[in-house]
């Protein structure tokens, strides 16, 4: 009697033993399993930021690129502004110097012209 208590003990120890060991592969199982998923949301989250800042990184690219070029634009447009303006100001003190000696022209044609009419006049006088 002695030895079948014994036997049932060792029986029932073998079996807690092993119920033991079952439960304990499961929650081995389900850690992994937990341990995989957390990785791949670990790894998709990552991957997500990465893709956000590749993104961020191109369009910080493209603005600067785009504002490059606006700076160039701006740079032609600049140049362009004051070539016309030294192409008026040229054309300004041109026409400034042409009025100027076309007065001194006609000012002297009219000084002429009443040296001429006073001389006529004198000439005339004199017959």
């Amino acid at each position: 009697a002695v030895q079948e208590e014994r036997r049932r003990l060792q029986r029932q120890q073998r079996r807690l033993q092993e119920v033991s060991i079952t439960a304990k592969r499961l929650q081995d199982v389900e850690l992994q399993q937990r341990t995989r998923a957390a990785q791949k949301i670990q790894g998709a989250y990552r991957c997500q930021k990465a893709k956000k800042e590749l993104r961020r990184l191109k369009m910080n690219k493209a603005k600067q690129e785009h504002d490059k070029w606006d700076a160039l634009k701006l740079m032609f447009r600049r140049e362009r502004e004051s070539l016309e303006k030294l192409r008026e100001d040229k054309a300004r003190r041109t026409k400034e110097h042409l009025d100027k000696q076309v007065q001194r022209y006609r000012h002297r044609v009219q000084g002429d012209a009443h040296g001429r009419q006073a001389l006529d006049d004198r000439r005339h006088s004199d017959r």
